[in-house]
């Protein structure tokens, strides 16, 4: 061999499990200056198997010698140990360089390449995942054997140099003749203890087992980097350690009831040290009441610490998942330490953000009670919008949020829960017709706002998605026709009032005397539809046949319930009537008493009926359309951008509706008082009245020949 042989190290018998031996040998490498060759020896000593050569890396020193560890492995995916794949791992530090190989079946593969910062002087396997290499700076360093540093540590005694810690000879000479000094056999490994032989003591280096490490960064005071540690050795995090399970779930398994010991421990030695630093500061009888005022900011730095630990704790038993030692024993140390209220409120963020998405009744109870006594009435409700409703006590949660007013979360649970869309509007309608104008104000809105996210299809409250597009037509439905239902709360003024008006007293009354014209708006949305136009006298009832549109309503049922509500909002004023009712809410004495509908809710009301019959979508009799056409030509009338002008509301209006519904003379009278000049041309148009229509164009020029051709009946 060229170059010499400067060492051997040898492997291991290799040998078949099959009832009779195929082969057998040794496997040794022969290290020279320039390559180490991996070969396997017979028993036929004439025999030899060549299995892989490495060169010197390119970079390596010039006259360095390798160092070479073996390792023997096994993995198998069954029982039998005739599946067993033979693996044995390769180790190679040459100067600075460091490579990795693994010998399965006769076949050497390269697994990894790495660089060291300083030369090594020793390797040896820990186990088949770990490393420890020694180095001309005195430092023991473990790697994993993909090349990641895991540990590193010095192996020299204090007063000690290098020379005296490690053992060598010079037996082996370099390329040029002269003495190298060569480490071999000065390293060895027993389990996790690494031993390095120098010229008159031994010196050990133990692989603290997981336990101890963490023991070890408790009694430094480092309980953060405990329970870090600890976390990861949950998540299966185990580089650097040989005392721990292979999978996941039996290293959970082996940890968990110390993790639980760690925790209650760090709680205990915190709430230790706040309860002694506060006692220093304390008047007589050790009371918090008996700080003097310069200390009044101690109270505040206990907060701060009381919520730190919390925080701790929170994400540790998260991140266990262990919530029950979390609401149970966490949560009683801090009831203890009278702290309960810290502890729920760190709680807060772990919920919003999906971390926590259960508690337990006494724990949700003690937390509405506990935020509803500081007036954070919104916060706790949106904790319970973050809430798996399917894990909580719902009828607890209902009672609390029903005692707190929490109605946002109410329709939630209720929508979400339990597919309950009605529910939630009678406890939204009980407490307005059970309030003031004034106290019922903000609860009308909230009513408003869920109707009008119901009707467009999306789900209450905003960002939680949207309601099943088969579903749709019928929460619609069962909405607009609670809104129809008759009042239940038959002592109440708005029901006194309307029914007294007009013999009827419908849910949607209460909302229209709280806001008309939003509650209108909301109506709408529940039938206008993007795009609108006229409809046809003969609607397409078809539906379509998609399997997932089979409960979307048709045209024709979306007409006859809009034609229900138009009626009902009909029959509340008295549009019927030669005089709209005026609907007295309150008593004759009470300064609380007002007059409805005012004339803007009036004009709202009109303005309603009215662009739904223009449209076709609801008919309307002659005495409705006089007086939605006495409004819309009076002169006190004003409209903005939003809204269509009024004589061309008009003309929308005479287009629709049929001649025989109109009074002529009444009709061309109005338009002509109003100067609605187009509407007067049309309308003596259409009655065939051309000579005068031609006459009314000449007066009045306006109404150009292409607007007369525009509103000419068509044959």
């Amino acid at each position: 061999m060229m170059g010499g042989v400067v060492g051997v190290d040898s492997g291991w018998k290799f040998f078949n499990e099959g009832s009779s031996p195929l082969e057998d040998g040794v496997t040794v490498m022969f290290i020279m200056h320039q390559h180490a060759l991996v070969v396997r020896l017979r028993t036929n000593i004439d025999h030899v198997d060549h299995i892989e050569n490495f060169s010197r890396p390119e970079g390596a020193r010039e006259g360095s010698i390798a160092y070479a560890a073996w390792k023997y492995t096994s993995s198998s995916t069954d029982s039998s140990p005739i599946d067993e794949e033979r693996v044995s791992w390769l180790a190679l530090a040459w100067d600075r360089q460091v490579q990795v190989a693994k010998l399965v079946k006769s076949k050497m593969i390269r697994h990894k390449d790495w660089k060291l910062d300083s030369a090594a002087v020793g390797i040896a396997w820990l186990n088949d995942q770990m490393l420890a290499v020694l180095n001309l700076k005195g430092q023991l360093c473990l790697f994993s054997k993909d090349g990641s540093e895991l540990r590193r540590t010095i192996f020299i005694l204090d007063g000690f140099v290098f020379d005296d810690s490690i053992l060598y000879h010079t037996h082996f000479s370099n390329r040029f003749g002269n003495p190298e000094r060569h480490f071999n056999n000065s390293v060895a490994v027993r389990g996790a203890t690494v031993y390095i032989l120098g010229p008159s003591f031994l010196t050990v280096s133990r692989l603290l087992p997981w336990k101890e490490r963490i023991e070890a960064l408790k009694m430094a005071g480092d309980w953060m980097g405990a329970l870090d540690m600890a976390m990861k050795l949950y998540d299966g995090h185990t580089q650097g350690v040989v005392d721990l399970p292979r999978t996941v779930d039996s290293i959970r398994g082996a940890i968990m009831p110390y993790l639980v010991e760690l925790l209650l421990s760090y709680i205990g030695y915190v709430f230790e040290y706040i309860s002694i630093a506060l006692s220093n500061h304390t008047g007589k009888g050790g009371a918090i009441d008996g700080l003097i005022d310069a200390d009044r900011s101690l109270l505040t730095q206990r907060e701060e610490q009381y919520a730190r630990v919390g925080g701790v704790a929170v994400e540790f038993c998260v991140h266990i998942g262990r919530n029950d030692i979390l609401f149970d024993t966490v949560f009683s140390k801090f009831v203890a330490a009278q702290s309960g209220g810290i502890f729920l409120e760190v709680l807060e963020p772990y919920i919003l953000k999906d971390m926590l998405g259960s508690l337990p009744p006494e724990i949700m109870q003690a937390l509405v009670e506990h935020y509803s006594g500081k007036g954070w009435l919104q916060r706790v409700e949106q904790c319970i919008l973050h809430m798996d409703i399917s894990s909580l006590d719902f009828n607890q949660v209902v009672r609390l949020c029903r005692e707190h007013g929490l109605y946002g979360a109410l329709i939630y649970l209720f929508n979400q829960g339990l597919n309950d869309f009605r529910t939630p509007l009678e406890e939204l309608l009980s407490v307005i017709q059970n309030a003031t104008r004034k106290d019922a104000t903000s609860t009308c809105y909230r009513m408003l706002v869920y109707l009008k996210y119901c009707f467009q299809g999306l789900a209450f409250p905003p960002g939680h998605g949207t309601i099943p597009r088969a579903q749709l037509h019928a929460v619609r439905k069962e909405l607009l026709q609670f809104m129809l239902e008759d009042s239940k709360m038959l002592t109440s003024e708005v029901f006194k009032g309307f029914s007294s008006s007009s013999g009827k007293c419908p849910n949607i009354c209460y909302l229209l005397w709280m806001d008309t014209e939003a509650t209108l708006e909301v109506v709408k949305c529940a039938f206008a539809q993007e795009n609108f136009e006229p409809t046809s006298s003969t609607l397409d009832a078809s539906v379509s046949k998609d399997e997932e549109d089979t409960d979307i309503e048709s045209p024709d049922s979306q007409n006859i319930l809009l034609q229900s509500v138009v009626d009902a909002i009909i029959h509340i004023v008295g549009l019927e009537n030669e005089a709209i009712h005026s609907v007295v809410v309150g008593t004759a004495e009470s300064e609380e008493s007002e007059l409805w509908p005012s004339v803007s809710d009036f004009g709202h009301i009109v303005e309603f009926v009215s662009f739904f019959v223009s449209y076709k979508r609801a008919n309307a009799s002659q005495r409705v359309l006089k007086h939605i056409l006495k409004y819309l030509t009076s002169s006190t009338t004003s409209y903005d951008d939003k809204k269509m002008p009024p004589q061309k509301e008009v003309l929308q209006l005479f287009n629709v509706v049929p001649q025989t519904d109109w009074n002529s003379d009444y009709v061309l009278n109005l338009c002509l008082d109003a100067h609605f000049h187009q509407v007067s041309h049309y309308y003596l148009w259409n009655v065939h009245l051309y000579n005068i229509a031609l006459l009314l164009k000449n007066i009045f020029q306006p109404m150009t020949v292409n607007v007369l051709l525009l509103y000419r009946p068509v044959a």
